[in-house]
């Protein structure tokens, strides 16, 4: 049953990854420039 996840479901989960990478670099350059300020 896990296996059978429909096509919408892997576009989901890409996008996902796509959003968390650009999210992770903009809280990483947000906890730098905290950091220095």
């Amino acid at each position: 049953m896990a296996l059978d996840i429909p096509r919408w479901g892997f576009y989901a989960v890409y996008t996902r990854l796509l959003q968390s990478r650009y999210t992770a670099r903009y809280a990483a350059a947000y906890v730098f420039l905290g950091g220095v300020i």
